[in-house]
C-alpha cells in the first residue's frame, strides 16, 4: 500500500519572543541610584549653594527629562493632573533659567537660588523624580531612551545657537525620539 501522497507537516512550536526590556535589575537599580542622585543635587546641594557646573547639568538634565517624560507619554485619565504639572514644570524651567542667566552674568558667585525659585525647584524635581523612578519600573528601555533624546536635542541646541539654558521640547523631538541610534556629544 502506498504512503500517504500528502503527508502532513511536522509541528515544530513557535519561539515565544519576549516583549519589552531586557534589562538585567541591576542595571535598573544602577539607573535608578543616578536619578536619585540627580534628585539629591536639588534637594541638598542647591539651597546650600555649592553647585559647581557638573551639578548644574545634572539638574538641567532632571528638569529637561521630566519635560521629555510629558512630552512623549500619554496620561490617560491624568490630563487634569498632567497639565498642572506641566504648568508648574514650566515655572521652574524659567526659575532654573533664572538662576543660571545670574550667574552667568556675575552677578552671583555660584548658582544661587531665590527663596521662591528654590521651592519650586525642589518640588518639581521631586516629582520628577518619584516619576522617572516608576517609569524605570514599567518601561525603563523607553525611559531611558528619553534621556538620551534629550541630551541629543540639547546638544544640537547647544551646537546651534551656543546655549545651554533649560528650555521647553522642541517639535524635532518626536523624530529624535524614534531613532534607532543616539549621536555621542562631542
Amino acid at each position: 500500500m502506498p504512503r500517504n501522497k500528502k503527508p502532513r507537516k511536522e509541528y515544530r512550536p513557535r519561539a515565544i519572543r519576549r516583549t519589552g526590556c531586557s534589562y538585567p535589575r541591576e542595571t535598573i537599580n544602577e539607573i535608578k541610584d543616578i536619578i536619585n542622585g540627580m534628585g539629591l543635587v536639588a534637594e541638598v546641594s542647591l539651597p546650600q549653594g555649592v553647585i559647581d557646573d557638573k551639578q548644574c547639568v545634572k539638574i538641567q538634565d532632571l528638569l529637561n527629562w521630566g519635560g521629555m517624560l510629558m512630552f512623549d507619554r500619554k496620561w490617560k485619565g491624568q490630563e487634569a493632573a498632567a497639565d498642572e504639572f506641566k504648568a508648574r514644570h514650566y515655572k521652574a524651567l524659567h526659575a532654573w533659567a533664572a538662576v543660571v542667566r545670574r550667574h552667568n552674568a556675575g552677578k552671583t558667585c555660584g548658582y544661587i537660588a531665590k527663596a521662591e525659585e528654590l521651592q519650586i525647584i525642589r518640588e518639581v524635581c521631586a516629582e520628577i523624580v518619584a516619576m522617572l523612578k516608576e517609569a524605570m519600573e514599567l518601561a525603563p528601555q523607553r525611559t531611558v531612551r528619553e534621556l538620551l533624546a534629550v541630551i541629543q536635542i540639547v546638544d544640537e541646541q547647544h551646537n546651534r545657537d551656543g546655549s545651554r539654558g533649560v528650555k521647553e521640547i522642541s517639535p524635532t523631538a518626536r523624530a529624535v525620539l524614534n531613532q534607532r541610534i543616539y549621536r555621542r556629544p562631542e
